[in-house]
């Protein structure tokens, strides 16, 4: 009689814990395919973030006035205002060191064809040169300034511009271009867009993106032999 009461204990734990560990598995399976759908909601969102980038982009180039973006719709609350925040690398910062930032990287970070990109990490920024053709409304070729190789420029007003006029912008290195030679054959050249110095609306988008902050710093290194300094750049995130 003990015998049986002992197997039937053993088989009703058994049964329960069975039950628990298939309820268990499918919390599991649940969990997976949340975390499917809010990874697939976040590349969607950060594409979008993007065409809105592009679509302001084209509007400014237009001279088309954005209206600011709101808050909301409802009346403004009778309680005391809030600080005003910004979101970095998920955190909140205060207006302070958003104006700090603001001040030392509205010319270090660029928005190019809709995306926010590190001009340090674009190549060399060019100010000057002399037309060499112009291509069309937004594009012309250059010969910079102490340079002998010509580059691609685009984004630029070419408007009442002739070979051999004198351009001035801020350009940063985007990649190649290629187009045919007047000797014949296809030359292949670097490419530079022009870049204006970022609001500060865009800066707090570039932040809230994710877009991260680097500072870069020149160290000097003795070689082993001990006659020569090398010198290579120290990137630094900002924290």
């Amino acid at each position: 009689m003990k015998r049986m009461a002992f197997l039937l204990t053993v088989f009703l734990v058994f049964g329960a814990f069975s039950a628990w560990a298939g309820e268990g598995q499918e919390r599991t399976d649940e969990v997976g395919v949340l975390r499917e759908q809010i990874k697939a909601l976040k590349e969607e969102n950060v594409k979008l973030a993007k065409q809105v980038r592009q679509l302001q982009e084209l509007c400014r180039k237009a001279g088309i006035a954005l209206p600011k973006p709101t808050t909301g719709t409802g009346p403004a609350s009778p309680e005391a205002p809030k600080a005003e925040t910004y979101m970095y690398l998920g955190k909140p910062r205060s207006k302070l060191w958003f104006e700090g930032m603001y001040r030392e990287f509205k010319d270090k970070v660029a928005c190019v064809d809709g995306e926010y990109v590190d001009v340090g990490k674009l190549g060399e920024m060019l100010t000057e040169g002399k037309v060499l053709q112009v291509i069309d409304k937004e594009q012309l070729l250059i010969y910079p300034f102490g340079s002998r190789e010509p580059v691609h420029v685009k984004g630029v007003d070419t408007k009442g511009l002739v070979d051999g006029a004198h351009v001035r912008a801020k350009l940063i290195c985007v990649g190649t271009y290629r187009y045919t030679a007047v000797i014949g054959g296809i030359k292949t050249i670097q490419s530079y867009t022009v870049y204006t110095s970022l609001t500060k609306e865009q800066f707090a988008e570039a932040l809230a993106s994710g877009f991260k902050l680097v500072r870069y710093k020149e160290v000097g290194h003795v070689t082993r032999e001990g006659n020569k300094i090398v010198t290579s750049i120290r990137e630094i995130p900002v924290q």
